[in-house]
This record gives C-alpha cells, structure tokens and sequence, in this order.
C-alpha cells in the first residue's frame, strides 16, 4: 500500500469515528435541549467534535496498546480492569480538560464561577456514555477475539486430522519396504545372520510406529532408539556410504513420534549417496532445539518431493509449542531445527 492509499485510508477512517461521535453528540444534545439543539447545533457540534474525538482517539490508543501486550483468552479480567481503569481516568481528565477550554477561550468566560453548575449534566450524559461506548467496545473486542480463537482451533483440529490421516498413509512407505526387502534378499544369500538382525531391527520400527499412534509426544531416548533402528537398516544398505553422528546431551525432554526418522528419511531421500559423495547427517541438540544437518549434494535423478513431510512436522508442532521449527540452508548446509519439548 502506498503513501497515498494509507493517507486516505486514514482520512476516512477519521472522518467515520468523526460521524459516530457527533452521532452520539446530537443524541446527548437532544436528551439535554430538546429541539433546542437545532438553535445550538454549532455549539453541539464543537462539543462533539472536540471532546468526543478526544475520548475516542485516546481510549482507541490505549486500547491497541494493551492489545499488544494481553490477549482476550489468556488475560480477560486484566485486560478488562486496565481498559476501564484508563476510560474512567483519561475521560474524566480530558473532559474536564476540554470544557475549561471551551469556557474560556470560546465562551470568553473570565473566572470558574457557575462553571460546574453549567456543565455538571452535559459532563455527567458525555461521561456515561463514553463508557457505555467502551463497554460496548470491549465486548465486541472480546467476542471477535473469542470467535476468531474458535474458528483457528477448529481449522488447527482439522488440519491435524488431515495430516495424520497422511501420516498414517505414509508410514508403510513402499519406496523404503522395497529398498528393505532388496537388501533383505541380498542379506540371506550372502550374511544369513545379519538377515536376522536386519528382520528384528525392521519388527521393532514397525512395532513403534503402531505403538506411537496412542501418544501424542515421546521421550528422546525411545525417538533415538527408533531413529537408531532406521539408520541400521539404511546403512545395510549404503554401507560406509552413510554416516549418522548423533550427539544428544540432555536427555530430559520429549520430541513428536517419527520426527527424527523423517528427518533422516528426507536427507537420503534428497541427498546423493556414494563413495564419491558420502552423506554425513549430523543430529545434536542445543539448549531449545534438536538440529538435524546434512551437506546439500543433490542427486543427478532427483526424487519427486511435494514437501508435505517438513509441512506435516510444521504443523504437528504448532500444536505443543509457540516455538517454530526452523529450516536453515546455510551455504552448502542444511538444517532442520526441531523445538524440544516438555511434558
């Protein structure tokens, strides 16, 4: 947007408030004079103009402010309390403020003499209604707030169902279950006893995958366990080719099922691995995050990706924790950050 579209775009938002407080003025008037307003409707619509935008504006302001630092569902009562707290003290500051001004300098009074006589009920209808305004305008501000969480918490419930209905088509993967027979086959003709190792390591990752389905979050040393028996199987395969280092020093936190696995997946997935181009993928954790990393060494064939898997993760963690997950590609470095989180 440009300098011209947000002036105008400011302009006519003054000049709506501008319309609803000499609204609002007129109706005070009325209440006060009758008919009589039309004989002074200038004077009303000084009054309405000078001292309803001031009201408005300032109460606005602080309003945006507090919205900044409190939110409608985690402080209601704070939030409300400050509001009211600042309504009735900057009110009442402003328009005593302002109808000292319009005494003296538009009214030429010389002294204060009948001042609050004169004023008292016109004060008393502007004060009143500036806070049935904002009393009004919080309420709306909490019910939008309110709506708006509910209809997020139920597109977030949604987008789960949807990933995890994916997540469950994707556990089978037949890319990886062909690549594990293939090497399987290879492995009874020729080391009959790593077959079984190889078939026991394969029974446990599949026993964890179906096992994970009834938690929501696991602890770190059952992720690497399983991450573990992943990357025995894939090393069957690529051999010295693959290298995995993993250096995880606090062991107290909990991480979401198949995280660490997928990460790997996606390293060997799209990364060349070759005598030529060994893959080394690097897992150590920091004080907040577990980083998985990987030098970029793209395959000649790439592998068809449509990204959902970082995606699904994205999101899946959005559910545990404010904390994002992070994707860095660094130079000729990739780096996956992933939030440790606690039960």
């Amino acid at each position: 947007m440009n300098i011209k579209s947000r002036v105008a775009k400011l302009f006519k938002e003054l000049l709506k408030r501008l319309f609803f407080v000499n609204l609002i003025g007129f109706f005070i008037g009325f209440f006060i004079d009758g008919f009589g307003i039309f004989e002074f409707w200038n004077r009303y619509l000084l009054y309405s103009s000078v001292i309803g935008m001031s009201l408005w504006l300032g109460n606005e302001s602080f309003a945006i402010y507090i919205d900044k630092k409190y939110t409608w569902l985690q402080y209601p009562v704070r939030k409300l309390v400050l509001r009211l707290l600042f309504s009735l003290v900057y009110s009442t500051f402003i328009m005593i403020l302002l109808y000292m001004f319009i005494w003296f300098f538009i009214f030429h009074k010389p002294d204060l003499t009948n001042f609050f006589q004169y004023n008292k009920i016109s004060f008393l209808i502007f004060y009143a209604a500036t806070l049935i305004v904002m009393l009004i305008y919080h309420s709306i501000a909490f019910f939008q707030s309110w709506q708006a969480a509910a209809l997020n918490e139920e597109r977030l419930k949604k987008e789960s169902v949807s990933l995890q209905l994916q997540a469950l088509r994707n556990q089978v993967d037949p890319h990886f279950l062909f690549n594990s027979f293939n090497t399987l086959t290879s492995l009874i003709e020729t080391q009959p006893k790593n077959a079984i190792v190889f078939v026991k390591q394969l029974s446990e990752m599949y026993r964890y995958m179906l096992d994970r389905d009834s938690r929501e979050l696991i602890d770190i040393d059952s992720e690497l366990r399983f991450a573990e028996s992943y990357i025995y199987l894939q090393k069957m395969r690529f051999g010295n080719n693959l290298k995995v280092e993993i250096d995880i020093t606090d062991r107290s936190f909990y991480v979401l099922p198949i995280s660490l696995q997928m990460l790997i997946e996606n390293a060997i997935k799209h990364n060349e691995i070759s005598a030529e181009f060994p893959l080394l993928v690097k897992i150590f954790d920091d004080e907040e995050f577990i980083n998985v990393s990987n030098p970029i060494q793209p395959k000649m064939l790439e592998t068809p990706s449509n990204g959902i898997g970082l995606q699904n993760l994205k999101v899946r963690y959005r559910f545990f924790t404010e904390q994002p997950l992070i994707i860095e590609e660094a130079g000729e470095l990739f780096t996956v950050r992933i939030p440790k989180l606690n039960v």
